[in-house]
């Protein structure tokens, strides 16, 4: 008799008894899992949110820091290109090529292995192998929360700047602003344009 006949064969009380306790074990089981799914890992919702929540003012950060970098860097022009004769009332519009660069602190440990095989007809190959693995190193803040260790920060790239000027139909006065833009932004002269202001 194979053990599925067995499984169906009825005791001397007419039941089936092994069939009753396996589909009672099965079922225990089943709920087993269900129970600790829901009640020993937090939630996916939760734990979206709680990645919402740490990533939001981090974002909002970043977006605030590039603003008033941009923001101060066209007040500290307009000051310093208003005080240059003939220029007048001045107005000044810079745009970013890209944000600031953040640069954080990495561990990176390499295992480097060479092997060298040669065959019995007298030809040999190297072969060599190279792992790579890349941590960021975090670091405690309080309240249970780490982050990165920042090496440096690059501030963002000019991609260009306009200078309007009540003097800037003038030409000397526009080679004068030319050569400001030049040297304050560090930036090529195709990058500086001049317009004349209403």
């Amino acid at each position: 008799m194979n053990w599925f006949d067995k499984l169906f064969k009825k005791t001397e009380k007419g039941d089936h008894k092994k069939l009753t306790d396996l589909i009672l074990i099965l079922g225990l089981g089943i709920l087993l899992l269900f129970i600790s799914n829901n009640f020993f890992r937090p939630s996916f919702s939760n734990h979206l949110n709680n990645v919402q929540q740490t990533t939001t003012p981090i974002t909002e950060e970043k977006l605030q820091n590039q603003e008033s970098f941009e923001i101060q860097l066209e007040k500290k022009l307009i000051q310093s290109l208003s005080k240059i004769e003939g220029v007048g009332k001045v107005d000044v519009m810079i745009t970013l090529e890209a944000g600031k660069e953040i640069v954080l602190n990495k561990d990176t440990p390499f295992t480097e292995s060479t092997t060298r095989e040669e065959d019995g007809e007298g030809g040999s190959r190297n072969i060599s192998n190279r792992d790579v693995e890349e941590k960021t190193i975090m670091k405690n803040v309080g309240n249970g929360s780490t982050e990165p260790i920042i090496m440096m920060e690059r501030e963002p790239i000019i991609k260009g700047i306009i200078i309007i000027a009540e003097g800037g139909n003038d030409p000397y006065i526009k080679s004068q602003l030319m050569k400001a833009g030049e040297v304050l932004l560090g930036i090529p002269s195709h990058k500086v344009q001049i317009f004349k202001m209403k």
